[in-house]
């Protein structure tokens, strides 16, 4: 086996060699000096290692000395973790929403003088309805204290096998560690079962309740906590936490509209001649079947009020009345509430597409091809495979499959592109064909 080989199988288990062309051995073998890299630093997180050096070998040792740099966290951080309580909207129905909406709230406002006390009022209303739903404990992080797949019966099991062990701890016979051994593998058995069942669930659900199969993937995300250093661009590493910042804003700027200094551009106001819809009617019909249309899985918004709450309450005649009323005051003083005006904006950078928008398809099924591995079941099968027994296809194939789509609306005359020259000129920067097969297409669809 070559030192070449023997490093590549460090490499095939997920271990990283630091030194890859220094010498960390030098002896004298019949009067041959024979080098190698024998000793050697193999880290799996290079946010933990900062730097290694090679220093002179201690006595007469033939091992070079190597000084390892490691980033060790500060003891502020190995304190306990704080939890607050966070409502589980799954476990609450909406026919128990709609009871306590219609039993003990009443929905007409004290005042309707003003958008904002009215939204005030209703806010603080929905607040309380909100209060009967179950919570349970979570980390700051949003990780769960308990596992998804935790029951009654495995705490139980888990019980019994931590007491097991607290025995064989008193007295360490054979009898005492049979049995211990004998409960350890049936908890971890029906926790490997129930595990299993737990992904099964939301994979099964996955076209119709993403939120559960996403959220589940991210809590088995190992996340660097902190940026240790970064290229700067120069053949230089930032040093500071400050300088990494720094590197970062740079990157994230340089895809930003660059705008002249100066204080920002006043809002502009409509003409007496500009088009303004002053013929608007808001209808309790209309509110009631766009708060049906909510998807219940989806995160609260910037005013903290669930989505599965509005849907629940859509039923409720007086609760829809007064979300009218607020519409139809809205209209009136053309006024919104502050916190309707708020958003939650995260910076996303963007590299620059070498291959059109088919650049962003292709990081996006990176995205779909980490997650999917992160599934026990089908973590180590090849991704067709995973793609299969998962029952999805991959993002390239769904964006064919939508052009296809618009190109059979086009040629079927279902969408009008003003010319036939323009239609064709659609389908030919939609399927973004070259030049040969454009026009091969064009005479097996007859678009002229």
């Amino acid at each position: 086996m070559t030192q070449q080989e023997f490093m590549d199988i460090f490499n095939e288990n997920g271990l990283t060699w630091y030194f890859t062309n220094d010498t960390t051995r030098r002896r004298l073998v019949k009067e041959t000096l024979q080098e190698s890299l024998l000793d050697q630093v193999l880290y799996t997180n290079d946010a933990l290692v900062n730097g290694c050096k090679i220093v002179s070998p201690l006595g007469r040792s033939d091992h070079v000395g190597i000084m390892v740099d490691l980033v060790v966290s500060p003891s502020a951080d190995t304190s306990v973790k704080q939890k607050v309580l966070k409502p589980i909207w799954g476990k609450v129905s909406s026919e128990k929403l709609l009871n306590i909406s219609i039993n003990d709230i009443n929905w007409d406002y004290s005042s309707t003088n003003n958008v904002q006390d009215m939204w005030a009022e209703l806010h603080c209303k929905l607040e309380a309805v909100a209060a009967t739903v179950p919570a349970a404990s979570v980390y700051l992080d949003n990780r769960p204290v308990k596992l998804p797949w935790s029951s009654t019966a495995l705490k139980r099991m888990r019980k019994n096998k931590d007491r097991a062990w607290a025995e064989f701890d008193i007295d360490p016979s054979d009898i005492n560690l049979s049995n211990a051994m004998s409960k350890q593998h049936t908890f971890e058995e029906e926790e490997f079962k129930a595990k299993v069942s737990y992904e099964k669930k939301i994979t099964s659900d996955l076209k119709h309740n993403s939120k559960a199969f996403y959220a589940y993937l991210r809590n088995k995300r190992q996340v660097k906590s902190s940026v240790v250093s970064l290229d700067r661009g120069d053949g230089t590493r930032t040093d500071t936490s400050a300088e990494a910042a720094e590197v970062l804003a740079t990157a994230f700027s340089s895809v930003f509209v660059h705008e002249p200094p100066g204080p920002l551009l006043k809002s502009v106001n409509f003409k007496e001649n500009e088009c303004v819809i002053d013929d608007l009617e808001v209808r309790s019909s209309d509110v009631k079947k766009q708060l049906l249309k909510l998807n219940i899985f989806k995160s609260s918004g910037p005013d903290g009020v669930h989505p599965k709450l509005f849907k629940s309450l859509a039923y409720d005649d007086s609760f829809v009345e007064a979300v009218t009323q607020l519409f139809v005051k809205c209209s009136e003083t053309g006024t919104l509430p502050e916190v309707w005006k708020s958003a939650s904006v995260v910076a996303l950078f963007k590299k620059v597409a070498a291959h059109g928008n088919w650049a962003t398809v292709l990081e996006l099924e990176s995205v779909q091809r980490r997650f999917t591995r992160l599934i026990d079941e089908v973590g180590t099968l090849p991704y067709s495979q995973r793609l299969e027994i998962l029952n999805l296809t991959t993002l390239a194939e769904r964006r064919i499959r939508g052009d296809l789509i618009e190109a059979f609306k086009a040629t079927s005359g279902l969408t009008d592109y003003g010319s036939v020259e323009s239609r064709n000129q659609h389908m030919y920067s939609l399927l973004n064909l070259d030049d040969e097969t454009y026009f091969q297409l064009r005479e097996v669809v007859r678009i002229t």
